[in-house]
């Protein structure tokens, strides 16, 4: 091999670690990763009203429910309309563990035109 060809090569070759390197160190510095690489804190989907009510504890004898936004999109209040016609409130969170911890559970008989049938 001549030697011109050598150092042509040798310079080919730090050229492209100066270039690999380069892309590597402005990438951390303005945020920007490979696609492969998701980052650990990706959005969870934002479970659905029927997802917060089959975890609220109320799914027998329903006439109906509905939900109402919390500041989290992750809490919703449940409001579920019994045959009884009581109205019960209970805020619903879904966890990324799996778990959907129920608080604030209330009562309010006719509340929200739910009534007896």
């Amino acid at each position: 091999m001549h030697n011109w060809l050598r150092i042509t090569i040798r310079r080919h070759i730090r050229l492209a670690l100066v270039l690999v390197t380069t892309a590597a160190s402005l990438g951390s510095i303005f945020g920007v990763s490979s696609p492969s690489a998701a980052p650990a804190t990706a959005a969870r989907p934002v479970p659905t009203c029927s997802q917060f009510w089959r975890h609220s504890g109320h799914t027998d004898r329903v006439r109906w429910y509905h939900c109402h936004a919390t500041s989290s999109p992750l809490t919703k209040r449940v409001h579920i309309c019994g045959y009884s016609g009581t109205l019960h409130g209970i805020s619903v969170t879904s966890r990324p563990d799996g778990h959907w911890p129920r608080t604030n559970h209330r009562h309010d008989r006719g509340g929200e035109g739910c009534r007896p049938r």
